[in-house]
C-alpha cells in the first residue's frame, strides 16, 4: 500500500488580508449584509493554500500513523501540542486562524515522492 505512512500537523497563521476577504466579504455581498454568517464561516474548514510569510508558529505534529498498521480506532484521537511563536512582528487581534496539513509518504518505498496535503 503506498502511502504506508502519514503525519498530522498544526501551525497558526496571521494574514489580515486573507481574513478580510473570506469572512469580511460576509459584510456586503452585493449591496446586502450578510455579517450574520460570519460565525459560522469562522466555524467552517476552509481548504486553501497560505503564503508562508503568513505563518507565525513552528508546527507542530499532532498525528502519526503508519498506515499499515493502524486500526480504525487509532482515527479518533486527542493530543496536546504546543505551539512556539515564530514572528513577534504582527498583531493577532484575536484571530482564531490555524493551519494544518497532511504529510504522505512510503518510506517502504524509496522511489516514491512524499505527498503533502495541506488543509485549513
Amino acid at each position: 500500500m503506498m502511502p504506508d505512512v502519514a503525519t498530522l500537523y498544526v501551525s497558526a497563521i496571521e494574514d489580515q488580508e486573507y481574513k478580510d476577504e473570506k469572512i469580511g466579504f460576509w459584510d456586503d455581498v452585493y449591496g446586502f449584509d450578510y455579517s450574520c454568517i460570519k460565525d459560522i464561516a469562522l466555524r467552517e474548514p476552509l481548504v486553501d493554500t497560505v503564503e508562508l510569510r503568513s505563518v507565525v508558529c513552528d508546527p507542530a505534529k499532532v498525528l502519526h500513523l503508519d498506515l499499515m498498521t493502524c486500526k480504525k480506532e487509532d482515527l479518533t484521537f486527542k493530543n496536546d501540542f504546543v505551539l512556539t511563536a515564530t514572528r513577534n512582528d504582527c498583531e493577532c487581534r484575536g484571530q482564531r486562524i490555524s493551519r494544518s496539513w497532511l504529510t504522505a509518504a512510503a518510506p517502504r518505498h524509496p522511489r516514491i515522492p512524499r505527498l503533502v496535503r495541506h488543509l485549513l
